[in-house]
């Protein structure tokens, strides 16, 4: 399987996030507008959902 850089970016920034909020480094509140917390989730959800397969499913402990 190739190695998508694009979402490995997207995951470093989603841990740098979650960690520059947990920190009190609020960057990017845009004026309180827009915390943190908003988007770092979704973006692990976002890009454990693109790498699921089906086929994980049939050895689950090869999986984890």
């Amino acid at each position: 399987m190739e190695e998508n850089r694009q979402f490995r970016i997207l995951s470093a920034l989603g841990i740098i996030f979650v960690v520059a909020g947990h920190l009190g480094y609020h960057f990017l509140d845009v004026g309180g507008l827009f915390p943190y917390y908003s988007f770092h989730v979704y973006i692990f959800l976002f890009v454990s959902g693109y790498f699921y397969r089906e086929q994980s499913e049939d050895d689950i402990f090869r999986y984890i």
